[in-house]
């Protein structure tokens, strides 16, 4: 499953047979091989994400739904994945090299409520999953291991990306930014009013998931939870909720 010379974690079973992580190994690569992987996730995204579609994976670590995007899509459509920290970026595009992945574009930014820049912390590369914007969130505090430092990182919003036709219009969004969902939500306002896309995230804390509610709400979504789980914030447990969001249909 995983060799420590080339990095490489090669995935057993599943619609992802045969593909390739690379980077350090990390607590979620043995249930990424095993095609456990977040499966209401996985589930929710292989439903609603169409052949041919334009996804957008904000938040993309190394690439664990990234794969899954680009077969879903597949040779006719296209993955923007984005993922701002550097070294967790390089495993990213390596993973896209090592499985001949050719539908994905990757950006080195965080996507927010506007363009500019921000500062994250960050781990070791093998926690690469709990780097998170320091000024913003609400309702997350990873519990990062060992060391951690600070770096600053650009920061654009989906709606400035698709009106500078960066970014096509997506058929689906999944968003994973650890405590930051509703600064990325924010900045993509139009595109759920105009555009509809489905979006799939995950929302820590109560706030996050009443503020974010009613947004979505308000740009004509219904929300449904996929699973709930605790997470821990300052030392305390909080409800972490990974979502599916549907724009209702217009008559």
């Amino acid at each position: 499953m995983y060799d420590e010379a080339t990095q490489i974690v090669t995935v057993q079973a599943g619609p992802l047979a045969g593909m390739k992580k690379q980077g350090p190994f990390s607590d979620s690569d043995a249930a990424f091989a095993e095609a456990a992987y977040e499966p209401e996730i996985v589930a929710a995204l292989t439903e609603h994400c169409p052949p041919g579609g334009v996804a957008l994976d904000i938040g993309a670590n190394v690439g664990y739904h990234t794969l899954l995007l680009s077969v879903l899509v597949g040779p006719g459509g296209l993955v923007h994945a984005f993922e701002p920290v550097p070294s967790t970026a390089e495993s990213l595009e390596q993973t896209l090299v090592v499985s001949a992945v050719s539908n994905v574009i990757v950006h080195r930014v965080a996507l927010g409520s506007s363009k500019g820049t921000t500062q994250m912390r960050v781990g070791r590369e093998s926690e690469s999953g709990r780097a998170h914007v320091v000024e913003g969130t609400v309702g997350y505090r990873s519990e990062l291991s060992g060391e951690t430092r600070i770096i600053d990182v650009p920061v654009r919003s989906v709606d400035e990306l698709l009106a500078s036709r960066v970014i096509p219009e997506p058929s689906l969004v999944k968003i994973d930014v650890e405590g930051a969902e509703l600064l990325a939500l924010t900045g993509m306002r139009q595109t759920l009013s105009s555009v509809r896309p489905v979006v799939v995230a995950e929302f820590w804390g109560e706030h996050n998931s009443a503020e974010a509610g009613r947004l979505l709400s308000s740009r004509g979504y219904t929300v449904s939870v996929l699973s709930e789980w605790q997470g821990l914030v300052d030392g305390s447990e909080v409800v972490v909720r990974n979502v599916l969001a549907r724009p209702d249909r217009v008559s």
